[in-house]
């Protein structure tokens, strides 16, 4: 039997790719505390939105013409986004190892804050919020609370949870795939429903975006 003879080139690719894997594993990169507790959170942040999106969303029928298709959107660019983004924190890509661990708790930090702040924003409009821009027969303003200085918490939470799973991989790469892509997003998504929300609630919104930021009190 005639022994199985590999190119050097693809020997030293694989050495290469063993090496690079070795130290994946063996180095902070992926078993360090942050990264176990930010996927740890993802997990149960991405399981309780699935939820959300089967127990809170609007009958098709009565939102299709509101939503435009936001609903799908933001379905695509959390799924592939966030599944890129969670890829290249865990593999390191974009490391920056100046920075660690004191950003790596910082985006922990915001992680928790972001997800804090969203769900208390659902929780403040009760049986307004659905997951599909849709609006109820007694449908009305929302003004206490959290949405007291801002108009969409919920999306202000959303960003702030994504900005900070990058940072907690303390990865420039994981930051921009999950950040950039969620706000652009919501931004179309914002209009649509603001739009959506000044025809069917009139005047009375209006007036509450006259004194209410979008995302950021004061500023946006």
């Amino acid at each position: 039997m005639r022994a199985l003879k590999i190119s050097p080139r693809v020997g030293a690719l694989a050495r290469r790719l063993w090496t690079w894997a070795r130290d994946l594993v063996y180095t902070r990169r992926v078993f360090s505390t942050t990264n176990i507790v930010v996927v740890a959170l993802g997990a149960l942040w991405f399981a309780a939105e699935v939820t959300l999106s089967v127990r809170r969303r609007a009958d098709p029928a009565r939102s299709r013409a509101a939503d435009r298709s936001t609903f799908w959107i933001l379905t695509a660019v959390i799924l592939g986004f966030s599944a890129t983004g969670l890829a290249l924190g865990v593999a390191g890509v974009g490391f920056v190892p100046a920075f660690y661990p004191e950003l790596a708790w910082t985006g922990v930090s915001l992680t928790v804050a972001g997800i804090t702040l969203r769900w208390t924003a659902i929780h403040t409009l009760k049986q307004f919020f659905t997951v599909n821009v849709a609006i109820s027969s007694d449908h009305r303003v929302i003004q206490h609370g959290v949405y007291r200085l801002m108009r969409h918490p919920s999306y202000t939470g959303g960003l702030l949870g994504v900005l900070g799973v990058g940072l907690a991989f303390c990865s420039w790469a994981s930051t921009v795939v999950l950040f950039i892509p969620m706000t652009i997003a919501l931004l179309h998504r914002i209009r649509v429903e603001e739009a959506a929300l000044r025809e069917g609630l009139g005047a009375a919104y209006a007036d509450y975006c006259r004194r209410t930021a979008r995302l950021i009190p004061w500023i946006y």
